[in-house]
């Protein structure tokens, strides 16, 4: 029998999530509209919690599911790639780059992708185009 395939690798939420349904309300609606989207704060301000718990809610939206990618040690956009890939169980292809490898898998899929750590957002948001596609 084959195993089932991963659907997502958020993690289960180890404390109760109340309020801010307004900023629930408006991560979700820009999700639906934009197909980048960060979020911005002070550290310890709980947009990690914050997206985590719109993301956990949006899995149904996303056939292949939600996916947490952690860029905090990440130094350049290779990293990046060799991170996705991870996260993702994707693997470089005879003849492709990582990055080939990754827009030919991401091209047909319908996913979220949540990261952490803004810091490393610059590195994501400069190679995000190559994975958006059109």
């Amino acid at each position: 029998m084959a195993p089932y395939p991963q659907r997502g690798n958020l993690p289960g939420a180890l404390s109760s999530f109340i309020g801010r349904q307004r900023e629930m309300a408006e991560v979700e609606g820009l999700l639906a509209e934009y197909r980048l989207l960060t979020l911005t704060g002070a550290g310890g301000c709980g947009k990690t919690r914050l997206a985590l718990q719109v993301a956990g809610g949006l899995q149904e939206r996303y056939p292949d599911s939600v996916w947490l990618v952690e860029f905090a040690p990440l130094a350049d956009d290779e990293l990046v790639s060799q991170a996705l890939a991870a996260v993702l169980g994707v693997r470089e292809q005879p003849g492709q780059s990582l990055s080939a490898s990754l827009i030919e898998y991401l091209h047909h899929r319908e996913l979220l992708l949540l990261y952490t750590h803004p810091q490393q957002a610059r590195l994501f948001v400069a190679g995000a185009n190559r994975y958006l596609g059109d």
